[in-house]
């Protein structure tokens, strides 16, 4: 299991995390988190409530998870995603997918 760490942002109706990581590019990659169903929704389009907290955009987030190191669109074309997640269609294609682990009872 990994953790991501970085600021979450909403962008056009989807969450991302802009990881803390440095990239080779200079830019730390933008990753989607894959939430497991009904343990967390944006609320107003632009915070997210997850595990009791809420985030706005521009806070500081971590997750625990990991899952393929594909992006978006690869992950759609090989069929690597979980089956309890829903994406909005104008999420980045080039984001990277973050599975986020169910939250332990």
């Amino acid at each position: 299991m990994s953790l991501l760490q970085g600021e979450f942002r909403v962008e056009d109706g989807c969450a991302y995390i802009r990881a803390e990581r440095d990239s080779e590019a200079g830019e730390p990659p933008y990753y989607l988190p894959l939430f497991p169903r009904e343990e967390a929704q944006l609320v107003d389009g632009n915070a997210l409530e997850y595990q009791g907290s809420t985030y706005q955009d521009g806070d500081h987030i971590e997750l625990s998870g990991g899952g393929p190191n594909l992006s978006l669109e690869e992950a759609l074309d090989n069929g690597d995603l979980p089956e309890n997640i829903s994406i909005g269609e104008r999420c980045r294609d080039e984001a990277h997918v973050f599975v986020v682990a169910p939250r332990e009872i």
